[in-house]
């Protein structure tokens, strides 16, 4: 598991299966919520320096199936940059 620090937040992230857990002072309890998990996965693909595609001034990552932007963890739809990544 990979530690990432989100603003005041700490995170493990489960390399092999793309698992996301918060890690609490009360626990550790997995993340559920989408938006959480993403910016989960741009963290990992700025700290890993994963390959990415820079279009319009912005990078993008492919992190378990997900096409994100690296600096706000929004997932990307866009045709013009999801045809950058192999399928």
């Amino acid at each position: 598991m990979l530690k990432l620090k989100i603003h005041q937040f700490t995170y493990s992230l489960d390399i092999e299966t793309g698992n996301v857990v918060a890690n609490q002072n009360s626990g550790d309890k997995p993340v559920t919520d989408l938006p959480t998990k993403l910016r989960v996965y741009a963290a990992y693909a700025k700290v890993e320096k994963l390959d990415s595609v820079h279009f319009n001034g912005h990078s993008y990552a492919k992190v378990f199936g997900y096409i994100v932007n690296i600096n706000t963890g929004k997932t990307v739809t866009n045709p013009d940059i999801t045809s950058k990544f192999k399928r």
